[in-house]
């Protein structure tokens, strides 16, 4: 059984219209925290930023993140901590022409640049608002 409901302006609606209403929603959402976590993140090499991305997953189902290991520390910072090397004697880097070794440094941490969670609030709330929106727009329908 199909429920139909004609309006005033001659549209008709049925189940089937809302929640493609509501798959739209989601998927503007979900589009909508991948654009402005990339707007939002800082750019060091562009990897991070070119790893953020939307699988849509079901008709009002998906998912927008990263696989990058090191997403969290920028998003949360880091605390003061000690680096030691893994499988070799010493750490080693460069300073300009010169070679440096350590066998630990320890790092001040670093700072959080929140580029996700700042996403994810602002299409939250939008989502939230479109959604009370068409539930207010079905609700006159049916009066």
């Amino acid at each position: 059984m199909e429920i139909k409901i004609q309006v005033e302006a001659g549209e008709l609606f049925n189940i089937k219209n809302v929640e493609n209403e509501v798959s739209n929603l989601v998927k503007s959402t979900l589009y909508g925290i991948e654009t402005d976590a990339k707007r939002n993140c800082s750019v060091d090499t562009g990897r991070l930023r070119g790893s953020i991305t939307t699988n849509i997953t079901g008709k009002m189902s998906g998912e927008t993140g990263t696989n990058i290991s090191y997403a969290t520390a920028v998003e949360y910072g880091t605390r003061p901590h000690t680096i030691k090397p893994k499988d070799k004697q010493a750490l080693h880097w460069k300073e300009g022409n010169t070679d440096v070794f350590a066998k630990e440094v320890h790092h001040p941490g670093t700072k959080a640049k929140p580029f996700f969670e700042p996403a994810v609030k602002k299409n939250e709330d939008k989502l939230d608002k479109d959604l009370d929106k068409l539930i207010e727009r079905i609700s006159k329908w049916l009066m």
